[in-house]
């Protein structure tokens, strides 16, 4: 333990350990840094934001021309299909637009494995013709060379999924993870 000259006060006599997580830094103890963000998870974090604003031009900035997106609203407004191309995604917005009264994705974990990001967050939606959804969510992004390239949506994805868990901060290793989601097909809640 090194002991500190220039103590916070009330910490006088008090000896400090610097490898501690709270640091003693010019005589104010500091918390560490929080880690620095992926570019990766950037890049989700802002289509999302795009989505939420049902913004096509930074939809189409964010994602490679031949993007294809599996979500649960194909299911209900384009015969299950996925949504591919610049021209899927405004395909995807007018679905959006016709099938869903209100729809909110809350995205709230992020976790980054090679050129994929999972997500796991919550979905609250409301249909045109009355049924409601509220279930936990999962979203999985492959990226390259900085774009969104494949994404697919997984309802009820269950308590973890890939890794991730929305049970407070519990996580759980990644191994195995891709193999697993990838035979589970995207489900309407």
């Amino acid at each position: 333990m090194a002991e500190v000259t220039s103590k916070p006060e009330g910490l006088t006599g008090a000896r400090v350990d610097e490898s501690d997580p709270l640091i003693a830094l010019g005589g104010a103890l500091r918390a560490p840094a929080a880690p620095v963000e992926s570019e990766n998870i950037a890049i989700v974090r802002r289509a999302f934001e795009a989505f939420e604003r049902r913004d096509l031009d930074a939809l189409a900035e964010l994602t490679d021309p031949h993007v294809e997106l599996f979500a649960p609203t194909a299911v209900l407004a384009n015969e299950g299909r996925c949504y591919r191309g610049h021209g899927g995604l405004a395909r995807y917005l007018l679905d959006v637009e016709r099938t869903w009264a209100s729809l909110q994705v809350i995205p709230q974990k992020f976790r980054e494995t090679g050129n994929h990001v999972v997500c796991l967050g919550h979905v609250a939606a409301k249909a045109r013709d009355g049924l409601e959804v509220d279930s936990p969510t999962a979203w999985v992004w492959e990226l390259c060379a900085g774009k969104l390239r494949w994404g697919c949506v997984y309802a009820d994805p269950g308590e973890t999924f890939m890794g991730l868990s929305l049970a407070g901060d519990l996580e759980t290793p990644v191994a195995g993870a891709f193999a697993a989601a990838a035979s589970q097909p995207a489900r309407v809640a």
